[in-house]
């Protein structure tokens, strides 16, 4: 009987908690997608800025994270604060950061590093790609969600499956695939499916992702807002971004006995739990406080992941 590793339980497990997701999705998009945003969400945020950080956040220097943070004020005001003078930056952000991220990685030096951020959104607005729809669609919309926690996801799986060589991460990695195109191939809505109001509520400050989708992909077409909850291209659109947020935080909650995040302090780990319990009371008491507050972690979380995706990148593309 061959022996089962530790990584091996881990990945079957991942598989498990794909194929959980996907049926959840199937019959109850938005409900799955509200209760990991809104729940689980914050958790994985500040556990993983918390591992991040004991990590040095995978930068050359650890010291120079703060460049990234200045962004992330930034976002804090346009969320605190929306206007719409602020949208043509907020792409434009996203884009210089994640240039930012890589020169970190590459060079010590920190004028280069800010002579990369500086110049990358100076050429971004000298040849007018933030008043492109691509641009703003890839950047503002796509990157903090679905390349995030779908195929960012699943090309550091795939890091991980390539170095360490097990057939147990290969079956993880076709379930992934499989799984995430299920919504697409087999186009299933269980006909007596109806999105309350109230959820349709706490739904519409997303719908701008589910309307994107729609366009970028012309998958279905959206003449008001109700379709995104009653059309059959809606719902599917809903299911599979349901089961992506669900998978991304469950998955990062399976890495404990392999990335070993949770190896914290037992004061760190309370500060951790003051903070995520004092996150959902707050959304509870107040809405747009409390979601300001998770948007705003959310975003920095993906903003200081940045260099470890590209590092994962690296891994896959370029071999020893």
């Amino acid at each position: 009987m061959p022996n089962i590793t530790t990584l091996d339980k881990v990945n079957y497990l991942n598989v498990f908690l794909m194929f959980a997701s996907l049926g959840i999705a199937l019959f109850y998009p938005f409900e799955l997608f509200l209760f990991f945003y809104i729940i689980v969400g914050p958790l994985h945020y500040i556990t993983e800025i918390s591992w991040l950080e004991k990590k040095q956040f995978f930068l050359l220097n650890k010291k120079h994270v703060v460049l990234p943070l200045f962004s992330i004020i930034f976002f804090g005001i346009v969320l605190f604060f929306p206007n719409q003078i602020y949208n043509d930056y907020i792409n434009t952000l996203l884009f210089s950061s994640l240039l930012l991220a890589l020169s970190m990685i590459i060079t010590k030096n920190i004028f280069i590093q800010i002579a990369t951020f500086v110049l990358s959104f100076a050429f971004v607005f000298n040849v007018k790609w933030h008043l492109q729809d691509w641009f703003l669609i890839i950047f503002s919309v796509f990157l903090p969600t679905i390349i995030h926690i779908s195929i960012f996801t699943g090309l550091f799986m795939l890091s991980g499956v390539l170095k360490n060589k097990n057939i147990s991460g290969w079956i993880m990695i076709g379930s992934f695939i499989f799984c995430s195109s299920f919504f697409f191939i087999f186009k299933y809505q269980w006909p007596s499916y109806q999105v309350s109001t109230q959820i349709q509520d706490l739904y519409y400050d997303f719908t701008v992702l589910n309307k994107k989708f729609s366009d970028f992909f012309h998958f279905g077409q959206f003449n008001q807002m109700a379709d995104l909850f009653k059309t059959k291209h809606g719902i599917i659109i809903m299911q599979f971004i349901a089961f992506s947020y669900a998978y991304h935080y469950l998955n990062w909650f399976t890495k404990t006995s392999v990335i070993q995040w949770h190896q914290i302090s037992k004061v760190r780990m309370a500060c951790l739990l003051g903070i995520y319990v004092s996150l959902i009371c707050l959304y509870f008491y107040n809405k747009f406080l409390g979601g300001t507050l998770i948007a705003i972690l959310g975003l920095s979380h993906i903003i200081l992941e940045f260099p470890l995706n590209i590092i994962s990148l690296k891994t896959i593309f370029v071999r020893k």
